[in-house]
């Protein structure tokens, strides 16, 4: 994530997706804790803070977990799922912690738990949210990118704005029949220079969203969301397609259930993401 591109229409930089984000990270003792700021521009209503940002924060806590517990070697994501926003917050930011549950000799599961950083009723002993991410091993070279790449994220881009609405974050463009398309620009890949999971778990947030407005009348909001990530998003454009797969029964809970694929349409089509979501209507 070295490039920093320009908006153009703004004619500011723009660094990656963690330096429009304004996420910062710290690690002591062992524990990793990431703090997200609650802005609009993240949010569906207010302070109801989007499940694609809480996915995004969970995804880079545990990868700074994974450095720890693996001596930098170099890991990735293959199976994410996140819970909530449970509630709305008015905090001015988010803190999440990870921790290791099951370490593997082929890589670990880490839990993620997201607390509100205000001070209000509860404190810390009602989540935002939850997260499970399960981190591959892709290699056991110690001090490689992967470390420098956190390092360059957490310090870098320090005139970088704050992302003022999601379009400037991701801008997809809605697909004849239904679904998104979305670009692999600078700011959306990740170390590897590959669509971030994160993004990836943003725009199936979004194009969930639609289907369900599209198919159920709307507006809907996503709380669940379980990704598996079977390839890497390298060429782009990437496009995102979401079918209901159940609505709300007459007199039972109004939760849709929705499948999501992406697929890397520059690379043939391939499917890089199955995601299931859950979502319920905006109220």
């Amino acid at each position: 994530m070295a490039e920093t591109d320009t908006d153009p229409h703004t004619s500011e930089p723009v660094g990656s997706y963690i330096a429009q984000m304004g996420l910062r990270f710290e690690s002591a003792d062992g524990v990793t804790t990431g703090r997200l700021p609650v802005v609009p521009a993240l949010c569906r209503a207010t302070g109801l803070v989007r499940i694609g940002a809480l996915t995004i924060l969970a995804d880079c806590v545990a990868g700074f977990d994974a450095l720890s517990a693996f001596d930098m070697a170099w890991v990735g994501t293959s199976e994410l799922a996140v819970h909530g926003p449970f509630r709305e917050t008015a905090a001015g930011e988010i803190v999440a912690t990870g921790r290791l549950l099951k370490r593997r000799r082929t890589g670990g599961v880490f839990e993620v738990t997201v607390h509100d950083g205000g001070t209000g009723p509860g404190g810390h002993d009602r989540p935002l949210a939850t997260a499970t991410t399960t981190l591959s091993l892709l290699g056991q070279q110690t001090g490689t990118k992967v470390g420098a790449a956190i390092a360059e994220h957490v310090g870098a881009h320090a005139a970088v704005s704050a992302v003022r609405s999601l379009d400037q974050l991701v801008r997809p463009e809605r697909l004849v029949g239904g679904g998104l398309r979305l670009a692999i620009t600078g700011n959306v890949r990740n170390s590897w220079q590959v669509l971030s999971g994160g993004i990836a778990a943003l725009l199936a947030e979004l194009a969930a969203e639609s289907a369900a407005e599209a198919v159920l009348g709307g507006p809907w909001v996503v709380d669940g969301l379980g990704l598996h990530f079977l390839a890497p998003g390298r060429v782009g454009p990437i496009e995102a397609r979401a079918e209901v797969v159940s609505a709300p029964g007459e007199g039972g809970p109004p939760v849709a259930h929705l499948r999501v694929r992406l697929t890397d349409a520059g690379a043939g089509g391939r499917q890089i993401v199955a995601a299931s979501a859950t979502a319920r209507p905006l109220r």
